[in-house]
């Protein structure tokens, strides 16, 4: 569940039943009741 008013940055990864309560920046991989990081989910662009 991601609540109003928040906003996730790009290649954001959201685990299952977490709760998004405040705003992420991009490239994490975040889970957790309430939502908190993870790890840093490093961009592997294709060539």
């Amino acid at each position: 569940m991601i609540l109003p008013g928040v906003t996730l940055g790009n290649n954001v990864i959201v685990g299952a039943n977490s709760t998004v309560t405040k705003s992420f920046g991009d490239n994490l991989i975040i889970a957790g009741n309430p939502a908190r990081v993870i790890r840093e989910n490093p961009v592997k662009l294709k060539k």
